[in-house]
């Protein structure tokens, strides 16, 4: 007596391609004018955060949150073959977002553009007892990006601050760090650390998660991931954060990341948005290392 038929699109499908509006409309042109979805197929790739609702509502694909504010194929497009070796000895500022002492760490360097883009290099760390106490599916994507090399896996059931800490300045060693932005929260430890090391205070400034924090990077990230002067090595951690990333928008129109709505984590583009930050503030005039040799100049 019932019969029930989901039409869908393959989750592979290209969301614009009218022949995949097809698979999850059976009566597109009768029911539904084809007009219409192009219109809205249109607005979807204009204002990205529209993106996510028009699969959601027109092609019955799961997606990772309600709104996207970064668009995918975007992402992608800013894709380059990078070597960090050939920034050594370049001015460079970071993020870095400890979240959690049981979850991801993540520290991403991020280097001015003479076009005033910027490259961006992510690292990340994840306590191994975590992981093995992780669900199912949730333990094989983090194993799977372990195994890729794009999360280093840290003793015990919290990240290791003696590790996290000896990482972070091998890390930092080649380039001429001008900043390092951090959460303040529970952050004591871990910048302590940095310091018996020998990491110069002024290096580190606190930066409070708020809208004044992240508007102006944040926008500036979706501008760069527009004119692709935003680039990326393709790594599949920072990917897979930037389509979990949702967003809070305030009275006036300034937007900051929003942990609570992304359906997973986005610790990595937090970092990267506060490197981004200071590259805004603070970078000078790049064009010198393209005349000059790299020097490294640390600390």
């Amino acid at each position: 007596e019932f019969y029930p038929v989901l039409f869908a699109a393959d989750p592979e499908d290209d969301w614009r391609d009218e022949k995949t509006w097809f698979k999850a409309n059976p009566l597109l042109g009768e029911s539904i004018s084809l007009d219409y979805l192009r219109g809205q197929c249109k607005r979807a790739e204009e204002q990205p955060s529209f993106e996510n609702t028009f699969r959601r509502l027109h092609l019955n694909q799961w997606t990772e949150q309600a709104e996207r504010i970064i668009q995918m194929s975007k992402w992608d497009e800013c894709k380059r073959e990078l070597s960090i070796q050939d920034y050594y000895g370049r001015q460079c500022f970071a993020g870095l977002d400890l979240s959690s002492t049981r979850d991801v760490t993540a520290f991403v360097l991020v280097f001015p553009e003479e076009d005033g883009g910027v490259t961006v290099f992510p690292y990340f760390w994840i306590p191994e007892d975590t992981v093995d106490q992780k669900a199912g599916a949730d333990q094989r994507v983090v194993r799977n990006f372990a195994a890729q090399g794009h999360v280093e896996l840290t003793d015990g059931n919290e990240v290791d601050i003696n590790q996290l800490c000896h990482r972070v300045i091998e890390i930092c060693e080649p380039f001429d760090i001008q900043h390092i932005g951090f959460d303040p929260w529970n952050a004591t430890g871990v910048t302590q650390g940095l310091k018996d090391r020998g990491m110069p205070e002024h290096i580190l400034l606190k930066m409070p998660q708020s809208f004044g924090t992240y508007n102006e990077p944040f926008k500036r990230l979706i501008s760069m991931t527009g004119n692709q002067k935003f680039r990326h090595d393709g790594n599949t951690v920072l990917r897979w954060m930037a389509s979990n990333l949702s967003h809070k928008e305030d009275p006036s129109g300034n937007i900051r990341p929003d942990k609570g709505k992304s359906a997973e984590k986005i610790d990595g583009i937090c970092a990267m948005l506060m490197g981004i930050a200071l590259a805004t503030q603070h970078a000078i005039d790049v064009s010198v290392y393209s005349t000059t040799g790299s020097g490294v100049v640390l600390f």
